[in-house]
């Protein structure tokens, strides 16, 4: 019978390649991190990370319109990607999180350092990204992989938080499932639109998902042929859609999610623990846009299932406790404060709710106890910690 021999090591921490989540980030230039990741993804066209940090960086410099981001840098003008990208919030600490719609800046210039063209430039290559990385981390069969589930819903938010903007996008999400009268309401459509006006065009689409899907590909493709007054219309039809797919990718991450995050047992300092949690996150967007599209074919039970689901998460008891790893000097007896080093950020899964965190870290003279009994030379959660 093969024996198992658990092995402690002493795991240094350098900012290396090899560890670069666990580096110091600082901002650096949008430009710099799209031209490394483009270059990274067309030597890894089939590899889902270099895909996925591509379209994070596109969708953090639409969202908040600035012209760096936080990344780690390990020698001075070098960028690692795609693992030097911060898997938290971080970089909301450069500009807020959300900045309003494209076309309320007049003067073409927002706050944070990108105009126009370039964010609009940004949603729609985010939205292409993340695209490609669905493409090849959801197996048809089995369903997304870890990543893919973590794509979706960053896919999920750049598309809820990019929906006013949609109309200014060459790019449309597969519409969903279409009524039975699809082909009777698509044809009056045509004819209301080519022949006399919005009103006649939109009177047999209705307020419902299902019709509103068997006219909106029509409505996308021959959008710049639209008249004046079918163009609002276009683009509130575009908006819906992008926010209905939003929705749908939101769904699909918790139901992924939730049973697995139930199950953790958490150790951690903070009074909500689960607010950090995937399937936490996916619910509050499915509800929220459920509430603010208010589709009457949106499925009751589904809303009350996710309710039901989230009150679960808000009230099981996560034990509280705290994170203690054990750290100590590789040189000389020194004091705990000694240690420590504040002033560095890091990206890790310390708490072990799955989900990158920036957190303050220690120095470079201090190791951690950890435990890796396959040898594999990686600590990817404080579960793997001792203390």
């Amino acid at each position: 019978m093969k024996q198992y021999i658990v092995i402690l090591l002493i795991f240094i921490i350098f900012s290396t390649a090899a560890f670069a989540h666990w580096g110091s980030y600082r901002p650096v230039p949008v430009e710099r991190l799209v031209e490394n990741l483009s270059a990274y993804t067309e030597e890894h066209p089939d590899e889902a990370s270099g895909w996925y940090a591509l379209g994070r960086i596109h969708s953090m410099a639409y969202v908040t319109g600035n012209a760096e981001l936080n990344a780690s840098s390990h020698q001075e003008g070098q960028v690692a990607t795609p693992s030097s990208i911060p898997k938290d919030d971080s970089n909301r600490k450069i500009g807020p999180k959300l900045r309003p719609r494209i076309g309320q800046y007049k003067d073409g210039q927002e706050p944070g350092g990108l105009d126009l063209d370039a964010r609009t430039g940004h949603l729609a290559l985010g939205v292409r990204a993340f695209e490609r990385t669905l493409e090849i981390a959801v197996d048809p069969e089995a369903g997304p992989t870890t990543s893919g589930i973590s794509c979706m819903l960053s896919f999920a938010y750049l598309l809820e938080h990019g929906a006013d903007d949609a109309g200014q996008v060459d790019w449309m999400p597969e519409p969903g499932e279409k009524s039975r009268a699809a082909g009777e309401i698509l044809k009056r459509f045509k004819y209301g639109w080519v022949n006399v006006g919005v009103e006649e065009a939109t009177a047999f689409v209705g307020g419902t998902r299902a019709t509103r899907n068997a006219v909106v590909g029509f409505a996308f493709e021959n959008r710049d042929t639209a008249k004046p007054e079918l163009r609002d219309y276009v683009d509130g039809l575009l908006t819906e859609h992008w926010l209905d797919t939003a929705m749908d990718m939101y769904l699909k991450v918790f139901d992924r999610s939730f049973a697995h995050d139930l199950d953790r047992e958490m150790y951690h300092d903070s009074t909500h623990p689960f607010q950090q949690m995937i399937s936490y996150e996916a619910g509050k967007g499915f509800l929220r846009l459920a509430a603010r599209l208010e589709y009457p074919d949106v499925d009751r039970d589904e809303i009350d299932r996710v309710n039901d689901a989230m009150l679960q998460l808000e009230t099981k008891d996560w034990g509280g406790g705290y994170i203690t790893p054990i750290i100590f000097s590789l040189n000389k007896p020194a004091s705990l404060e000694s240690l420590l080093a504040p002033e560095i950020t890091v990206s890790f899964d310390l708490d072990g709710t799955g989900r990158d965190q920036a957190w303050p870290w220690v120095s470079p003279e201090t190791a951690i106890l950890v435990w890796d009994p396959e040898e594999s030379g990686e600590i990817t959660s404080g579960r793997q910690l001792f203390g």
